[in-house]
């Protein structure tokens, strides 16, 4: 079974990017007790950096059993599982290229929105299970993170894949302020959170 992860780096001003410290780390020590293959990838945090490693990675996102994508969200205290992406940017925020989407369609006549095939209770569930504060999210923004999202779920859409993508904000880790201060404590309470969603993922997919 076959796993692709993804996370984004650091961008709007903030010191750096939780999400790719823990890819970082797990590409270092990856669990690989829990997949045959698992991918890692940081991408750009901009529209364009997105469709660069789509069009790159359409292999990787069609073979793969399991694509988790992870970004930040700076008003949580918990990991957030989304349950859909909506068809449109609309952020005033630039991306790191400096590029700003306002009301705009991710895709021009696509579906107003995609929702993932993961059974968020079910998942949910095993992280309750395993002590990891989560909560389920309908709305996974208008930044790069909904978008990313929209596209995989197109992409996996528009070839009928039997893949699983899920999309999860990971929570700001205050008081951080520069990447230093990402300490061992918080950065290992990162990585067994997403230890235990990959394991929560993985039996998913076994029962399905």
């Amino acid at each position: 079974m076959k796993a692709l992860v993804t996370g984004f780096d650091a961008f709007a001003g903030l010191p750096f990017n939780p999400s790719e410290e823990i890819l970082k780390s797990l590409r270092r020590h990856p669990p690989n007790d829990l997949f045959d293959l698992i991918e890692f990838s940081v991408l750009p945090t901009s529209y364009a950096g997105v469709d660069n490693w789509l069009e790159r990675s359409l292999d990787l996102t069609l073979d793969a059993d399991l694509i988790l994508m992870l970004g930040l969200s700076v008003s949580t205290d918990r990991l957030k599982l989304e349950r859909f992406a909506i068809n449109v940017a609309d952020c005033g925020v630039a991306d790191n290229r400096g590029e700003v989407r306002s009301g705009v369609a991710i895709v021009d006549g696509g579906p107003r929105a995609y929702g993932t095939s993961v059974n968020l209770e079910r998942v949910g569930a095993q992280l309750a299970v395993a002590g990891i504060p989560y909560c389920v999210s309908n709305n996974a923004g208008d930044y790069v993170c909904n978008y990313i999202y929209y596209r995989v779920l197109r992409r996996l859409d528009e070839v009928a894949s039997t893949a699983k993508a899920l999309f999860v904000h990971i929570p700001w880790a205050y008081p951080v302020t520069i990447q230093e201060h990402f300490d061992l404590p918080q950065r290992d309470r990162h990585l067994a959170a997403i230890g235990k969603l990959l394991l929560a993922c993985r039996m998913y997919l076994d029962e399905c």
